[in-house]
């Protein structure tokens, strides 16, 4: 399991993959110091390929994801199926802490 390590000018904090790769998000302050990492995924290769922010700090996130998947970036758990080996996702959590909406797209 890969192990990521984050270090921003500050401490490193480091992140073990649930799987193969897991995708992961990172909080800064203004200043461009460390806050906090949380990581989304399971046991196969989950990626983030985009995120977006909107003006009430809305994060939106898409990637994806194979088998089972954990979507939530907190101590709880958000599991997701696939309909198949790869799925896409789409996940908006506000802010950075609880999944308000997620949903995928794949081929039974």
């Amino acid at each position: 399991m890969p192990v990521y390590a984050i270090s921003i000018r500050s401490p490193t904090f480091y992140l073990t993959s649930f799987g193969i790769n897991d995708g992961f998000i990172a909080k800064l302050d203004n200043n461009g110091e460390f806050i906090f990492a949380k990581q989304i995924g399971g046991t196969t290769n989950d990626k983030i390929s985009s995120m977006a922010m909107d003006q009430h700090w809305n994060l939106y996130t898409t990637g994806n994801f194979g088998l089972t998947a954990d979507f939530d970036p907190g101590p709880g758990i958000e599991n997701m199926s696939s309909y198949g080996e790869n799925d896409i996702f789409i996940a908006n959590t506000i802010p950075l802490e609880i999944i308000y909406g997620l949903n995928k797209w794949g081929i039974h």
